[in-house]
């Protein structure tokens, strides 16, 4: 069974993140194990680049395990649907099928996440 892990940086107040996944473990529960894992953003100071390496092993920790990473960047390579569907695919079957979707707080990522 493919198991996906979301891995958030930031806040979630109003649960809005919680309530999308619970809607789609409703309807994928038998073909999907989807765990989310919210993490704290750190305080943004001066030295922005501390903030990100901070939260970059955040990051790392949470991923921790036999998970192939996909970063979800604006600046990331662009897939259509049906690009992605066969990406998830091969992953699915080529790598173990464990997968995590990494989502930046609000200053992007640290390199150490990026590579």
């Amino acid at each position: 069974m493919l198991k996906i892990k979301v891995i958030v940086l930031g806040k979630n107040e109003r649960g809005f993140i919680e309530d999308a996944v619970n809607e789609y473990l409703k309807r994928l529960k038998s073909v999907v194990d989807l765990e989310l894992v919210v993490l704290r953003e750190e305080q943004i100071h001066n030295d922005e680049e501390r903030v990100k390496i901070d939260e970059g092993d955040k990051i790392i920790k949470a991923v921790a395990g036999e998970y192939y990473s996909i970063l979800l960047d604006e600046g990331g390579k662009q897939f259509t649907s049906h690009q992605f569907a066969q990406r998830i695919e091969q992953l699915r079957d080529f790598e173990g099928g464990k997968i995590a979707f990494v989502i930046g707080g609000a200053l992007g990522v640290s390199d150490d996440v990026k590579n």
